[in-house]
């Protein structure tokens, strides 16, 4: 392999991955095939362009290289998903405002929220953010479309607990609709 070619691989794998994780600062990893085609797609700029220069290796050789970079702990692969070495999916701080916001707008809907993708894409929070939220524990999903942030689907299902109710009786002490209501009985009872 042209010592030019695996230099010039290496440096837009890497770049590849850390463009990745900026643009999905929760996704924990990427499949190899993605990054590989991350890759090609950025191989077509104009040879005019800063970094444009043709690349002429094979998948299979980028994935050599790719394996290089992994045992020189610069990535980290497992399977077929790899990310930067001791890459953590967090938020950064500007996320991490914006994703409270999300929270505590949905917090301040009492026991009918808003669907979170709606706010999300309102408060410019990437896709995958919500996602986060929900395999993190912040946010809850009692039904399609129906969130709840942890603590206040705490509070509502506190407020029910014990007491022997309809969806109607649940749609009344709450005031919400009945869709919303037959959620929490059902996050209720499960």
């Amino acid at each position: 392999m042209d010592p030019a070619q695996r230099l010039l691989a290496e440096r837009r794998l890497v770049s590849a991955v850390a463009r990745f994780h900026r643009r999905e600062p929760m996704a924990p990893d990427l499949r190899a095939d993605a990054l590989i085609a991350l890759v090609r797609e950025r191989g077509q700029l104009p040879t005019s362009h800063r970094g444009g220069a043709p690349l002429s290796l094979t998948d299979a050789q980028l994935l050599d290289v790719l394996d290089d970079l992994v045992l020189r702990g610069e990535v980290e692969r497992e399977g077929h998903r790899v990310r930067l070495a001791g890459h953590r999916p967090e938020l950064g701080a500007a996320m991490r405002e914006r994703a409270d916001a999300l929270l505590a707008e949905l917090r301040d809907a009492g026991a009918s929220p808003p669907r979170p993708e709606t706010i999300a894409r309102r408060l410019g929070l990437p896709d995958g953010v919500v996602d986060a939220l929900r395999q993190s524990g912040e946010l809850v999903a009692v039904a399609p479309g129906v969130d709840y942030p942890g603590d206040a689907l705490d509070a509502l299902l506190r407020r029910l607990r014990g007491r022997n109710m309809s969806v109607a009786d649940v749609r009344d002490e709450l005031g919400t609709s009945r869709r919303y209501a037959a959620a929490l009985l059902a996050a209720l009872n499960h």
